[in-house]
């Protein structure tokens, strides 16, 4: 099983790289296309009517530079976004080139935009409708909704549509980021097992969200992925998760969380500003951020520690190393737990299931010492019984020669008794010649006397 498990971890996991590097910033293009110029660490921008952008090179060295839009500063309610700005080709969207465009209901995007920045739209809580025009290789509409990757992932949904639940299926295996930022009518979010990657704040400030429970193939939660859904009290993360980002679950309303044996990554203010007030933390985990747990924000909006905090985890582990860490200001109540100790649910599971191979009644497959004796005692049994049919048939073999010896001394007797016979007559001969003898010898007598 812990085998299957790995395989089933290793296949999901080259998966979410896959889908993840194709849904990230700047994803859908051939490899980035057009780059920053390598002279500059900020991009130097331009302003063109309503957009400020920046210039591109192209990524071939061929010295073609094309544009990327930084920021928008017009109020229309149907954006149209330029193909062109100054002769320069528009192939890319910023990272909050439309944050917070409150004006717009309706956006159209041009068939040369190759990508997205992680925050593009943002914010942008009155949006009705996504477009994308004819001939955009990366990019599609499908009732509204922006889509990448042939429909495979989820870059935008348009939350002025005010959504209340939610079910992602196949096709959909990607969550894009802030894909659904701000939307706060969304009560209810159902994950499938087609869901692979949930982008970064892909559902922050979510305000009504109360529970999720993450699928078995992700195994990643990426930063500020529901960072101030502040309804949010019930989050379920199942066994394949490796690593929960910065933010992840800040400000949210959770008053306990479950970290799988499986995690080895907790980012910086991944649980911080929420209700909890103790952790276990497994022995798998060898990373933790600043201010994870264990702190919240005070009333002047600033991150205060929790000074009755717990954390419960094993000696020598980094949980240890967390709660009392000087240099942060950690200053948390740790508990060891023996290393007999399970922590989690899996592990008590595991213990049950050894305690009940031991017995007699064990589950479909077990071997118990019931069984065991039970074995032992049909093998003695076989052997007497192989002894027993041994011994018997050497019986048998002696009766059968004591039953053939008789047989043969009876047929050795039957042919003694003619011989016998024989003697018989014969002594009887002898008897009567010597009675004729006696008779001759008075005629020789009475010869004599006549004489």
């Amino acid at each position: 099983m812990k085998l299957y498990r790995f395989l089933r971890a290793g296949a999901v996991c080259a998966a979410a790289m896959l889908t993840a590097c194709l849904s990230a910033a700047a994803a859908y293009a051939d490899e980035n296309d057009y780059v920053l110029p390598s002279d500059q660490e900020e991009p130097e921008t331009f302003t063109s009517g309503d957009y400020v952008y920046s210039l591109l090179d192209s990524a071939d060295g061929s010295g073609e530079k094309a544009a990327c839009i930084e920021h928008y500063t017009g109020s229309d309610a149907e954006l149209k976004i330029p193909s062109e700005l100054d002769g320069y080709e528009v192939v890319q969207l910023g990272d909050y080139a439309f944050v917070a465009a409150y004006t717009v209901t309706d956006v159209t995007i041009p068939a040369s935009v190759l990508g997205l920045g992680t925050f593009t739209f943002a914010e942008c809580t009155n949006v009705l409708r996504y477009n994308v025009e004819e001939g955009n290789p990366y990019f599609e509409s499908r009732d509204g909704v922006l889509y990448a990757n042939g429909g495979t992932a989820l870059m935008r949904y348009p939350v002025g549509t005010h959504p209340t639940e939610l079910v992602f299926e196949e096709p959909v295996t990607s969550i894009g980021n802030a894909a659904f930022t701000c939307c706060k009518s969304l009560e209810s979010v159902t994950f499938t097992d087609s869901i692979v990657y949930i982008g970064n704040s892909a559902f922050a400030d979510c305000t009504t969200l109360t529970e999720i429970e993450i699928p078995s193939s992700v195994t990643a939660i990426e930063s500020f992925a529901f960072n101030n859904c502040a309804s949010l009290a019930k989050v379920t993360l199942p066994d394949t998760i490796t690593s929960i980002g910065a933010a992840a679950f800040t400000n949210t309303a959770l008053t306990e969380i479950t970290i799988p044996s499986s995690c080895t990554e907790i980012g910086q203010q991944a649980f911080a500003g929420t209700n909890l007030t103790e952790v276990t933390i497994p022995k798998s985990v060898t990373s933790i951020g600043y201010s994870a747990f264990g702190w919240r924000l005070n009333a002047y909006n600033e991150m205060a520690r929790i000074d009755d905090f717990v954390i419960y985890g094993y000696a020598g582990s980094i949980a240890e190393s967390y709660a009392s860490d000087a240099e942060n200001k950690n200053d948390f109540t740790f508990i060891a737990l023996d290393d007999e100790e399970t922590d989690s649910s899996e592990s008590s599971a595991e213990s049950e299931s050894i305690a009940d191979s031991t017995a007699d009644s064990t589950d479909e497959g077990g071997f118990g010492i019931g069984r065991i004796i039970g074995l032992i005692c049909c093998g003695v049994l076989l052997v007497i019984i192989a002894v027993v049919a041994v011994l018997s048939g050497k019986k048998d073999k002696q009766e059968n020669q004591d039953k053939k010896q008789d047989k043969n001394q009876k047929k050795d007797k039957k042919e003694d008794k003619p011989e016998k016979k024989d003697k018989n007559q014969k002594k009887e001969t002898e008897q009567a010649e010597t009675a004729d003898e006696s008779d001759e010898k008075p005629e020789k007598e009475d010869d004599s006397d006549e004489t």
